[in-house]
């Protein structure tokens, strides 16, 4: 039976600039004097949240979709303001709860996240690990995250997303590094087992956010792994990590092919060079909101046009 796009499940196709760290080297780095370092940040993220709303408010014939399928990932500490206007908006708001540039998972407000979160009622507390597979996580980080898990289920307002670095294991003494395509096979394995492993420690995700660069099989024995056990409700987004986006469209459309994946929350690919641009003077605030929303927009394209296939594969069986 054919279904159609309107009928699917809710999309998230997610600017991502919650960092904070990240930023502040950014201003550091481009010489920018025109406002001080915070107020260099806070307008860096003001002009992402004019992309993204762009892009939302006047997607385009081809990008047709309602603003909550569009959102964007804001910080406290730099976006505060701008949380509420993505909120106006009807955008989709994810927040971080994590303490920033920790390699070690720490909440960042401790005890009083939950006061944060109910004060801006965001869509989605994310929190983003960094998994090592041969020491994982300690007993501090798990009683944490169980504590956010177990927050947003009590939740009327806010689910949580729980975003999954992996730490690449060091290959064995005396052994040759594996091949391109080994280590993505071993990186896909490293991950199924991290999300199977931190759901018998009772770390219930919504939404997993998890790497990209995997074929449409690697990404379907995610979605596989995260809607396991009765978890039909689990949803999966893909983040950039960084790449070029030719490869962040082509890793996109392969996972929006896959039934579970609903969108990608992607932030350096598409805005690194367009603030660089700005921050040193090359261009404007405008050519800079332009050049983001058309980045962001080909990002979107990919996960329409893979989430088509998927959808003409369904109406064909």
């Amino acid at each position: 039976m054919s279904r159609h796009l309107a009928d699917l499940p809710r999309r998230r196709l997610m600017l991502a600039f919650d960092h904070r760290g990240l930023f502040n080297q950014l201003v550091r780095e481009s010489g920018f004097t025109e406002l001080q370092p915070h107020g260099a940040v806070v307008h860096c993220k003001r002009l992402l949240l004019q992309a993204a709303l762009r892009v939302a408010e006047a997607p385009g014939p081809e990008l047709q979709a309602p603003p909550h399928h569009f959102g964007v990932f804001i910080d406290e500490q730099y976006g505060a303001m701008h949380a509420w206007i993505a909120r106006d908006h009807g955008l989709t708001l994810a927040m971080p709860v994590e303490q920033s540039d920790s390699a070690a998972f720490h909440l960042e407000f401790g005890s009083r996240f939950g006061e944060h979160l109910a004060h801006f009622m965001p869509d989605y507390a994310k929190v983003l690990v960094h998994y090592d597979s041969s020491s994982r996580l300690t007993e501090d980080e798990l009683v944490a995250l169980r504590t956010v898990s177990e927050w947003c289920q009590r939740s009327a307002t806010t689910e949580f997303l729980f975003e999954l670095l992996l730490s690449a294991p060091e290959p064995p003494a005396g052994h040759p590094p594996a091949t391109a395509a080994a280590a993505e096979q071993q990186r896909l394995g490293h991950t199924v087992a991290a999300i199977e492993w931190l759901y018998r420690q009772g770390i219930e995700p919504t939404v997993w956010k998890v790497e990209g660069g995997f074929d449409r099989a690697g990404f379907a024995a995610l979605a596989d792994t995260a809607r396991s056990g009765g978890r039909d409700h689990v949803s999966l987004i893909v983040l950039g990590g960084g790449r070029s986006l030719r490869d962040a469209a082509e890793s996109i459309r392969a996972a929006a092919e896959v039934e579970g994946f609903i969108g990608f929350a992607v932030g350096r690919t598409i805005w690194s060079d367009p603030l660089r641009s700005r921050l040193s003077g090359l261009q404007d605030d405008e050519e800079t909101v332009q050049q983001i929303a058309d980045r962001y927009t080909r990002l979107v394209r990919a996960y329409l046009e893979g989430e088509a296939t998927r959808v003409g594969q369904v109406a064909l069986s």
